[in-house]
Parts: structure tokens; C-alpha cells; sequence
């Protein structure tokens, strides 16, 4: 019999980063492991960016490191680009020890849901969205003796000897308020050494672009936390872990005007010798605004530069046009750096508008302290894009976006290529459109690339 607050692993499963690279706190995580710890659950966190190098990471390593994980229970944060060592290594697994209980949360299992555990069955459950609230729930009903899917929460799903069932009880997103402050208490400083800070202020998303997946887990809405709540997370991060820059992690941080101005004169007023760095959309970077970020301690921006609904602004106007993108990026990067996300493969991308885009990465390049990250499209779980691509979609393990498996990784092994191969819905991430268009695309962004650009980085 067990007890009825079992232990649980929350294991943090992401690509290993490049070496050298800062590494902050698995954030969606560690809220996790904090609300669990309000309530009286023992978690531990494990944290695959941390304990597997790029040159190891393959499904064995992984099933050494899940197989060394003591606890019977082990929830497994599940993306794109690990899914297939996620799904192989947690076989193998529940093979050695099949009294272990899976359950599978974040964007991949969100967006595949029933589908993970009726292709792979050794998969227990897998949580909808956000889960501080309803891995709580699914716990307690583990261990419970009355197991009725009337009291399991409805962003569930689980298997047992009569099959696949779903929880039926209503459950809502969290609150702004309701959002645990992070413990930062609960990381094991004496085993893991994390570099960077790093907090979100906010979650969810308003927008929908179709390359995007994060609607799947948090929803098509924004939720901001109370600023008194993240500035005492920034306090945590200077005066009890001694950081000195601070990163934060949204991905439209600046999309509340007035929130973002707050924020400004709230930073420099109480931290004055701190630095920060943001992801902004560079449409809503005016002059104006980009010198109040510099006074504040502003040192660095990423910013997407997408054909796509993100960059329509704020108030609703059209989308922005390369003038006006060269003219903010040139500006902001005589004071901070600028690293520029542009996607190419677009279905909808002839050849021309493929063209004015990598003149536009040309241009760019020509500022001082700017990087630009060129990614192949990758048809993300549950997005609609590859609802748009999935009938003309193929398997070439040479053309794998660097977005989903980057070039410093070990090679796929022979096992994930067969796993992809048979599962083209389960990991539609590993495919590119089956054109002639694309092959062109993709040889013209390779040539453009070639070794007088080293400095752009191909992810």
C-alpha cells in the first residue's frame, strides 16, 4: 500500500543546450514542483538540459537516466523534438519496471493527447495544459481507492485494462493570482548548477499563429501575474542567488503597453545596476520605447520577424513592413544586442516573398550586435500548419528542421528514424512538405548560409 502523498519525479525532458551555452530553471516545471509542495506532495525535480550532454543524448541515455529515478511515479514533460526518445526510452522502461506509472504533460502532449497512449500503451496518463492544479488532482486520485472518472479532472486521459478512459470532472485555467510564486528552494543546488535567471510574467497567448503550438497547452488568451508577485521572484533571483541579469522568458513581454512601461520604471527605480533581456515583437518597439528600455537596463532582445498573425500590432494595423523592421533593428542595436527568429518553408511562401527574406537577414547582419536564428518550418503538433501540410509531408533525416533537432546533437538512431518513419502523425515535427519548391528553398538557404555567414546561427 502506498502512501497517500507519494513522492512523484517531475522530469524537466528538453534538447540538451550547445556547450557553454547559460541555462536557467526549468521554469513550467519548478511551478509545478511549488504548487505540489503547497499541498503537501514531495516532488523532485530532474532536468535532462543539465545531466545529458548533446553527444549522449539518444533513447538509451535517456532510459539510464528515467531507469536511476527512484520514484514510482514520473511525470515527463513531453515536446516535439524529444518525443521519440521520450516514447522509447519510457518503453524500455516500464519493460524493466512495469510497476512504474507515466504520465506525460506540456505542449506535445497536449496538442497528441488519447493519441500517445493509444499508439504507445505503456503510457499511463497524460495531462492537458497547465498542470499545477490537475497533476494535484490525478495524484490524489492514484492513489485513491475510489477511482471513478467522475472526480478526475477533464484535462485527463488515462489507460486501464478496459482501455482509454477521460476524466470528466470541470476544471478551469488558473487565475493570475492563483499561479504559485516559484520555490526556488526546490531545485538541488548541490547536483544542478543553473547560470541564468529566468521568470514569466505572464501565459498564454492572444495570437494563433499557425507554426505555433503554445495555444495547445495555455490556451488562446493572456494572463498576466501581479507585479508585486514577479518582482519579489526578480528580489529571490538578486539578493538570495546573487544574479545580476535577468532574463525574461515571455514571449510577447511587451504587448501591454502600459504593463510594459510599468515594468520599465519599477526596474530602473529598484534595481539600478541590473541588467534584463526580453522577448519583444519588434513592431511594438518604437524609438521611444526602445530609449526607455536602454535606460532601464535593457541589454538584449530576441524578436520573431514572421509573415504571420503575430505581426499585426497592438491596435490592429497591417503587417509591418522591411523599412520599418530595418529602421527599429538598426536603432535598438547601437544599444543592446538583437537576435532576429525568421522561419522559412512557408506553404503560402513563393519564391519571391522566400527571397525578399533572406535579403532582409542580409541587411540585418550589416548592424552591429545582431544574430539572426534561420529556421526551417517545422510542422509542430497540433498546429495548423501542419493541418495545411499533412497530406504532402516526408521523412528525410537530412532535412530535419535544426528548430526541432539541431546539428550539435548526436544523430537520430536507427530506432527513432523507424519510429518516425511509422508514426508520421505522432511526429509530424521531423517532416518538411514534399515539394519541389521546398527542396529549392532549402538548398538556396544552405548556399546563402555557406562559411562567410558562420555568424548566423542555423537552429
Amino acid at each position: 500500500m502506498y502512501p497517500q502523498k507519494e513522492p512523484i519525479a517531475l522530469v524537466n525532458c528538453c534538447l540538451p543546450p550547445p556547450s557553454g551555452k547559460l541555462i536557467g530553471p526549468p521554469q513550467s516545471t519548478l511551478y509545478l514542483a511549488s504548487a505540489l509542495d503547497q499541498q503537501g506532495w514531495v516532488s523532485t525535480i530532474y532536468d535532462t538540459s543539465i545531466n545529458i550532454i548533446p553527444a549522449e543524448f539518444t533513447p538509451e541515455k535517456l532510459y539510464q537516466f528515467l531507469l536511476e529515478i527512484p520514484e514510482r511515479i514520473i511525470g515527463i514533460s513531453l515536446w516535439d523534438s524529444v518525443s521519440p526518445k521520450v516514447i522509447l526510452a519510457t518503453q524500455k522502461l516500464k519493460e524493466k519496471n512495469p510497476e512504474k506509472i507515466i504520465i506525460l504533460g506540456g505542449p506535445t502532449a497536449s496538442a497528441l493527447g488519447e493519441k500517445l497512449i493509444a499508439y504507445f500503451p505503456w503510457i499511463n496518463y497524460i495531462v492537458f495544459g497547465e498542470g499545477e492544479e490537475v497533476l494535484q488532482k490525478l495524484l490524489s486520485w492514484i492513489v485513491s481507492n475510489n477511482r471513478s472518472a467522475n472526480t478526475l479532472p477533464s484535462r485527463v486521459v488515462g489507460r486501464n485494462k478496459g482501455g482509454i478512459f477521460y476524466g470528466k470532472a470541470d476544471i478551469s485555467l488558473l487565475k493570475p493570482t492563483q499561479i504559485p510564486l516559484p520555490d526556488y528552494s526546490l531545485i538541488n543546488n548541490n547536483n544542478i548548477k543553473y547560470n541564468r535567471a529566468e521568470i514569466i510574467t505572464t501565459r498564454g497567448c492572444p495570437f494563433n499563429c499557425s507554426y505555433c503550438s503554445v495555444n495547445n497547452a495555455l490556451g488562446n488568451s493572456i494572463r498576466y501575474r501581479n507585479g508585486r508577485h514577479f518582482f519579489e521572484e526578480i528580489n529571490n533571483h538578486i539578493y538570495q542567488r546573487g544574479f545580476d541579469f535577468i532574463h525574461i522568458l515571455d514571449d510577447n513581454f511587451g504587448l501591454s503597453k502600459k504593463r510594459f512601461l510599468q515594468f520599465i520604471n519599477k526596474f530602473s527605480a529598484r534595481y539600478p545596476n541590473i541588467a534584463w533581456s526580453c522577448y519583444h515583437r519588434i513592431i511594438d518597439m518604437d524609438i521611444s520605447t526602445i530609449d526607455l528600455m536602454v535606460k532601464s537596463g535593457c541589454r538584449g532582445v530576441y524578436t520573431g520577424i514572421e509573415p504571420d498573425d503575430g505581426m499585426k500590432s497592438n491596435n490592429g494595423s497591417k503587417i509591418f513592413n522591411k523599412d520599418a523592421i530595418l529602421e527599429r533593428i538598426r536603432y535598438a542595436s547601437k544599444f543592446m544586442n538583437i537576435t532576429g527568429s525568421i522561419i522559412w518553408g512557408f506553404p503560402n511562401e513563393n519564391l519571391t516573398q522566400f527571397k525578399e527574406k533572406l535579403e532582409l537577414i542580409d541587411e540585418i547582419l550589416n548592424f552591429e550586435n545582431v544574430f539572426v536564428n534561420i529556421y526551417q518550418l517545422a510542422p509542430l503538433s497540433g498546429t495548423r500548419i501542419l493541418n495545411d501540410l499533412k497530406n504532402r509531408l516526408i521523412f528525410d533525416e537530412e532535412r530535419i528542421s535544426g528548430f526541432i533537432y539541431p546539428p550539435y546533437l548526436s544523430p537520430l538512431t536507427a530506432d527513432e528514424k523507424i519510429l518516425i518513419k511509422e508514426n508520421p502523425v505522432m511526429f509530424s515535427a521531423f517532416y518538411h512538405e514534399d515539394t519541389r519548391e521546398f527542396d529549392n528553398k532549402f538548398k538556396a538557404v544552405n548556399k546563402f548560409i555557406g562559411n562567410d555567414k558562420q555568424y548566423i546561427k542555423k537552429f
